[in-house]
């Protein structure tokens, strides 16, 4: 009985931690793509574009984030080494500011 109990705990906790991983999993580099700015390492770019606008509460979620971040821009290189930029109608989005360079 008590190896159930510790399996069932074991399962919660694997479906919890996966869980926050998707949810957490590479904030920036998603931004950085839907804002319409592609490019190496987009969402490292994103977060150091960000960084000083927001105020100090907001840079610890940015300061969890920023390790997944880079490990998505790394699987994403094949991607966004070719991915091309084009500015938006209205221009770009506050964090990509990076793109005209």
């Amino acid at each position: 009985m008590f190896a159930e109990r510790r399996s069932a705990s074991r399962r919660l906790t694997c479906a919890i931690a996966l869980l926050l991983s998707l949810l957490l999993f590479g904030c920036q580099t998603g931004r950085s793509l839907g804002g319409g700015c592609p490019g190496v390492y987009s969402g490292l770019r994103y977060y150091n574009a960000q960084i000083s606008t927001i105020p100090w509460d907001g840079k610890i979620f940015f300061f969890f984030d920023l390790p997944f971040s880079a490990i998505s821009d790394t699987l994403l290189l094949p991607y966004t080494s070719f991915a091309d930029r084009k500015k938006p109608p209205e221009g770009w989005v506050v964090g990509c500011s990076w793109a005209d360079r």
